[in-house]
């Protein structure tokens, strides 16, 4: 008989709890959890999903994944990527269970939390404040600052740092970003937050019908970069940082990173654009 060992039934207990925290109808269109929860592997690298950056929609696991996937083997790392529903869960593992790694999005992190970990930029996500227009009688502006949007509602992420918001006098709606988008269409959130290609994403698969309606504010263009982000506190946390920054380099060297880029951004110009910023962003964490 195979034994579970108790790590494997802290893990399964861990994942019971977070399910019973998310609601039936949210499981059934939302991602899966990577089998990988179920079997314990010593190096574990969380993502929470977000298409098409990290998402188990994609036999590829997405643009992150393909990318991180690619630099474990050429860099000789053995680890496991997990993508989970909530950001939640992906601090959680990170920060109680002692994870290898979390990709994606910066999470806001104390102080105290950052200064055990290791920054490593993994792609560049180019986003841009959206409204829907129906729901709008005047074009919404960007003037430089939030000023601008004084009495807007914005819709924000679960955990994205929304205080430079209130202070300026916006009101502020959190939830995941398919329930922020609907609250737009019903006028219950005036603007948001997306990444260009994860709002391609979620307007072809749940607004196709009327995603032309969805306008980006002008001249509102944010790149930030997307990390891996390594825990210190793990056994081989900053040996295989190391290892895994130095395979980055490599898999730009050689061109494997600028293929899987193609495949997610077909654009020339665009991509040209995302890859001189991911160098920038490179050279700033060597």
């Amino acid at each position: 008989m195979k034994h579970i060992n108790c790590k494997t039934i802290h893990i399964i207990l861990k994942t019971v709890l977070f399910s019973s925290l998310i609601s039936t109808s949210s499981w059934a269109t939302g991602p899966r959890i990577s089998e990988s929860l179920l079997s314990p592997n010593e190096n574990q690298m969380y993502a929470s999903d977000f298409p098409p950056f990290a998402t188990t929609e994609l036999a590829t696991g997405g643009l992150n994944s393909e990318i991180i996937d690619a630099v474990l083997k050429i860099s000789n790392i053995a680890a496991v990527q997990t993508v989970v529903p909530l950001p939640s869960m992906v601090k959680f593992h990170l920060i109680q269970d002692k994870a290898l790694a979390i990709y994606g999005r910066e999470p806001n992190f104390s102080k105290a939390v950052r200064e055990s970990l290791i920054y490593i930029p993994i792609s560049v996500s180019t986003d841009n404040y959206i409204y829907y227009k129906p729901a709008h009688k005047t074009e919404l502006n960007w003037e430089g600052d939030l000023k601008s949007f004084k009495g807007l509602t914005y819709g924000a992420y679960k955990g994205e740092n929304v205080e430079r918001l209130k202070e300026h006098g916006i009101d502020v709606k959190t939830g995941r970003v398919h329930s922020l988008l609907k609250k737009m269409v019903s006028n219950k959130v005036d603007f948001m937050k997306m990444s260009d290609l994860n709002r391609e994403w979620m307007l072809d698969k749940y607004f196709s019908d009327n995603k032309d309606k969805f306008l980006k504010i002008k001249k509102s263009r944010i790149e930030s970069p997307l990390f891996i982000i390594f825990n210190k506190k793990h056994s081989n946390g900053s040996l295989l940082a190391k290892k895994f920054k130095a395979g980055i380099f490599e898999i730009v060297k050689n061109g494997q990173y600028q293929n899987i880029l193609k495949k997610y951004i077909p654009d020339n110009v665009t991509r040209e654009q995302n890859m001189k910023k991911f160098k920038e962003y490179m050279k700033k964490h060597k």
